[in-house]
């Protein structure tokens, strides 16, 4: 009787184990993306890391100063030095500007005075560009530009490393 009860139970798992290993496996459904593509999705997926990264650590830079900046909705951090009455500048209007650039740190990068740009035109790095139209002539002001609206990962020769945050102050002109 003993006998019988064992030879059935391995009778039974011997069935149950063959009919699962006979089982196919569902087929694994092929991507859309080709191999260019699923490579571009995940540097996107990177660098929004990246940036996401590098405002949660201007986020800590900007409380420390202690002064009292704004975030933008396109990810720079400002504050007007002097505020002037007027229309705001606007894309593809020109403009006379003089700025200075600094690293967070506070080293000093570059310095231009009384340039005519025309806005929205890249005559200048991506970040000021964008900033302008949120001043008016004659106005001054202090912007913090995550590396991805200044120099991006390249940087700017061996005065601006890739992947550096900048400071910029700015005046613009009557």
């Amino acid at each position: 009787m003993k006998y019988k009860v064992i030879v059935t139970f391995a009778f039974g798992m011997l069935l149950t184990f063959g009919w699962a290993a006979c089982k196919k496996a569902k087929p694994q459904l092929p991507s859309n993306k080709t191999e260019k593509q699923e490579a571009e999705s995940d540097i996107d997926y990177l660098n929004q890391k990246l940036v996401e990264r590098e405002d949660s650590l201007l986020t800590i830079y900007i409380s420390n100063r202690k002064e009292n900046f704004e975030k933008s909705g396109a990810g720079f951090w400002y504050r007007f030095i002097k505020k002037n009455d007027g229309p705001t500048i606007k894309n593809e209007q020109q403009v006379i500007l003089s700025y200075k650039i600094f690293l967070l740190d506070g080293t000093f990068i570059d310095e231009m005075r009384q340039t005519l740009i025309t806005v929205g035109k890249h005559e200048i790095f991506r970040g000021l560009d964008i900033a302008l139209p949120i001043m008016k002539k004659g106005e001054s002001a202090v912007f913090v530009f995550p590396w991805s609206l200044a120099y991006g990962m390249m940087g700017n020769g061996a005065d601006i490393p890739g992947y550096s945050s900048v400071i910029v102050e700015v005046t613009t002109e009557n």
